[in-house]
């Protein structure tokens, strides 16, 4: 079997474009994950500025690294693991859980049931910790159906739980909306990571533990982001939507960088096809999202009003083309 290195992978990958007669030189971006072969071959074939990494894969790393990093939280986990296989292999756990619930104004179709969590999805996880919150009452009489149950957590430990359930839902939120296949996603990547890390920073976990988790999973967001804005596709996409504009950058570089890139363009536009104007009569809302305690977009939508006009700075001949400037300078509208 040939090895995958960033030529084979760079070669193969051309090979298929060419085969399905596709331009090359048309290729607006590539995703990958985030391995050395990977982004080399993407560099080395299409060019830097065309590759894009998977939010969504480094989102998914981030929780498991942060929980290694909180040796505590990880010891509870996995004591909520072994709560919930025992109770899901034995029958007469199951149907205590069940009766339990009954008994509290459940029916047969609205009890719940544990969830188990799996390996190489963190989102598993969550839910996993979710439900054991939810049905946290319940669990203490149905292990004493077990022969060989697990010992109980403590409330000091579901205080833990609870902690890692608030600090969690916002990333998990995340997820779920740059997974969308329905709608575009590249403008969203900015704003949708500030406005996790900002969701993040405002929850005040209670327990020694838990703040210990946020500034672990701060830490590691900051680690695996601090580049985000650099990328040329994802800085254009969000100015020139105007949901977002620049007020979700941190950096007034990359900013200037991309407002730059979006004024060359319009004046090539303009020159090549004698373009004076272009106006959208409807934009639709390309978002329905779900609303929760997690929803990171609250952030975002007390940001929208105070947001202030943007007069840009770039040192191009000519300066700021007079449409772009005049978008920039109105503010945000609304996403919905």
């Amino acid at each position: 079997m040939q090895s995958h290195t960033a030529n084979y992978v760079r070669e193969t990958l051309i090979s298929v474009i060419e085969s399905l007669g596709i331009d090359v030189g048309s290729i607006t971006a590539v995703v990958t994950d985030n391995a050395a072969n990977m982004k080399k071959a993407i560099t080395d074939g299409f060019g830097s500025a065309k590759h894009l990494p998977c939010i969504a894969h480094i989102v998914s790393h981030l929780v498991p690294d942060a929980i290694k990093l909180s040796p505590r939280i990880g010891e509870i986990i996995a004591k909520v693991k072994s709560i919930v296989s025992v109770t899901k292999r034995s029958v007469v756990a199951s149907d205590e859980l069940k009766r339990l619930q009954i008994r509290d104004g459940k029916t047969d179709s609205t009890a719940l049931k544990l969830k188990q969590d799996v390996p190489t999805r963190w989102n598993s996880t969550y839910y996993m910790i979710e439900r054991f919150l939810e049905l946290k009452d319940y669990i203490y009489p149905v292990l004493l159906t077990c022969r060989t149950a697990p010992t109980a957590l403590s409330r000091e430990e579901i205080n833990i739980l609870e902690d890692t359930v608030r600090l969690l839902g916002p990333i998990e939120f995340v997820t779920t909306e740059i997974s969308g296949d329905s709608y575009p996603t590249s403008s969203m990547v900015i704003p949708l990571i500030h406005c996790m890390e900002a969701t993040i920073k405002n929850c005040i976990p209670i327990t020694v533990e838990g703040k210990a988790f946020k500034d672990s999973i701060l830490s590691e967001v900051q680690r695996r982001f601090e580049e985000i804005e650099s990328y040329q596709i994802l800085a254009v996409s969000t100015i020139l939507d105007p949901r977002y504009k620049r007020m979700h950058f941190q950096s007034p570089e990359d900013v200037a960088d991309a407002v730059s890139y979006i004024n060359r363009q319009v004046k090539t536009v303009a020159v090549n096809n004698n373009v004076e104007s272009n106006t959208v009569d409807h934009l639709e809302s390309q978002t329905e999202s779900k609303t929760n305690e997690y929803n990171v977009w609250a952030f975002h939508d007390s940001l929208v009003d105070s947001c202030t006009p943007f007069t840009p700075s770039v040192d191009e001949p000519g300066g700021v083309n007079l449409e772009l400037q005049q978008y920039l300078n109105q503010p945000p509208i609304l996403r919905n």
